[in-house]
């Protein structure tokens, strides 16, 4: 990915790309997004859903303890918020891969969702695409995969 949509990432979702600063013994995350701009808009909404997700946890558990407050009974109780930070992004045998710390089963649902949707996005332009094996196994669209 260039560098100017990937610290685009790294400024907007700044919580999620902590890793970015450690050492390259403690995180793959040093070695930067490796993938190509195609699939910017399906980390970008990953990371928009994620975000939403662990705000609104957040924001029901602000309304449990307000209500706790006022002594208000609620039928449910406050949940955990969950943690969560990428450990590596790239390509592999052609599609997305999110490696992640942390998530809950709503955000594991996310991050599957969105590399299923680099499965038929082309990795380079983000027109639709398929799975080309031409030696290194990428997903690209027909102009992409023909140089045009």
């Amino acid at each position: 990915m260039n560098k100017v949509n990937e610290e685009a990432l790294y400024k907007r979702y700044a919580a999620f790309f902590r890793q970015k600063d450690l050492s390259v013994m403690e995180s793959c995350m040093p070695w930067g997004i490796c993938c190509g701009d195609g699939w910017l808009d399906i980390i970008d909404a990953a990371c928009a859903v994620v975000r939403n997700h662990i705000d609104s946890v957040e924001r029901s558990n602000a309304f449990v303890d307000e209500c706790e407050r006022e002594g208000t009974d609620l039928p449910y109780g406050k949940q955990e918020v969950p943690y969560f930070e990428f450990a590596q992004i790239k390509e592999k045998f052609g599609t997305l891969r999110l490696y992640y710390d942390g998530g809950d089963e709503y955000i594991a649902g996310v991050i599957s969702m969105a590399e299923s949707m680099s499965e038929s996005t082309c990795e380079d332009c983000d027109l639709p695409g398929r799975i080309r094996d031409g030696g290194w196994i990428r997903t690209l669209c027909d102009a992409c995969e023909g140089g045009e």
